[in-house]
């Protein structure tokens, strides 16, 4: 097994977990939820592996770039936009 296949499973675990994200604060109801995921962007904590900016590292992301998508794809949906996104900017 090479280290790529190795990896397979846990990038696909970590992608898994930012799809989950982007669909509660672009779907759910409750902005409790929206603000949740929110605050879990704005860390810039990266010590753990489910850390937002330590997940996009894995996955090859930009931590800022996914922030400004989900930013522009919350506004162009017409859906409120937490209060803590202002510290995400």
């Amino acid at each position: 097994m090479t280290t790529m296949d190795a990896a397979r499973p846990e990038r696909q675990l970590l992608s898994a977990v930012l799809e989950d994200a982007m669909r509660v604060l672009y779907f759910s109801r409750r902005a409790s939820h929206r603000r949740e995921v929110w605050e879990w962007m704005s860390d810039d904590f990266a010590e753990d592996p489910f850390a937002f900016v330590a997940l996009c590292e894995t996955l090859d992301l930009d931590p800022g770039a996914v922030r400004a998508m989900a930013r522009h794809n919350m506004v162009q949906r017409g859906r409120p936009l937490p209060s803590v996104l202002d510290r995400a900017a």
